[in-house]
């Protein structure tokens, strides 16, 4: 008699008796866009239905923002004239805006008759939080067990208007991607998503870095248990200070 496996969700204590694609599928391509399979071989975890089913509006955002980095490779950009545009079609351009808050000082830019730039400044809130599920389901997917524990996600390819945001954002960026430098890549379609993870790293600070279309890099800082070095690091003191080669930078 076979024994009936149950398991957790990645996300939380529930049953997963569904699949969640980690990152999400629609981000890949289909042939129809590109002329070849890219949705071969995705990494999948167990969730339940109730992750699993609140995600679909995000996973699109998501899908927008990704295939509108300006510096993608060209997998990204015929996922942009694929895909993406007809999303954008449907939804007259909103999925655009979204992306963004302060909608009243968007700025666009325009290249020839059919594209242009838009600056603004992204919703990181709302990114932050879609790159963090993604980030518990590659740790599910890569060591079997769910993570218990605070993730802290870092962009490395977003400007900040703070001058002391943007160096402790650079500061943590460069401290993962050394980290991670020289390590197995993980994923089947390394062009559209792959993932390094840090052997290296303090046991109880864990660095990966996930790159999407091999131009976009969001850096994840997984903290298992308290560390004195690490709380300084996301502002728990008052006042914090870290020095680096070019100097201090005054965190709080």
């Amino acid at each position: 008699m076979k024994h009936l496996i149950i398991e957790q969700c990645y996300m939380c204590s529930g049953i997963g008796n569904t699949s969640e694609h980690v990152p999400p599928k629609c981000i890949f391509p289909e042939i129809k866009d590109i002329g070849q399979d890219l949705r071969k071989n995705l990494i999948k975890v167990p969730s339940c239905r109730k992750h699993n089913n609140s995600k679909s509006g995000e996973d699109e955002f998501l899908l927008v923002f990704l295939a509108s980095y300006f510096f993608n490779n060209e997998i990204g950009s015929q996922h942009l004239r694929g895909k993406v545009s007809r999303t954008l079609v449907r939804s007259a351009g909103k999925q655009i805006r979204e992306l963004f808050i302060n909608k009243g000082k968007l700025k666009e830019i325009k290249i020839d008759h059919h594209n242009s730039i838009i600056f603004g400044t992204p919703d990181l809130k709302r990114l932050s939080d879609i790159f963090e599920t993604i980030a518990y389901g590659l740790y599910r997917h890569h060591f079997k067990q769910n993570f218990d524990g605070e993730i802290k996600v870092y962009f490395e390819s977003l400007l900040y208007n703070d001058e002391n945001s943007k160096k402790f954002n650079q500061f943590i960026v460069e401290k993962i991607t050394k980290e991670v430098e020289g390590e197995d890549i993980f994923g089947r379609n390394p062009k559209v998503f792959f993932y390094q993870i840090s052997k290296k790293s303090d046991e109880n600070i864990l660095g990966l870095r996930m790159s999407f279309y091999e131009n976009f890099n969001v850096l994840i800082a997984y903290k298992k248990s308290s560390n004195i070095m690490y709380d300084a690091w996301i502002g728990i003191a008052d006042t914090v200070y870290i020095t680096t080669p070019s100097g201090d930078i005054k965190i709080r």
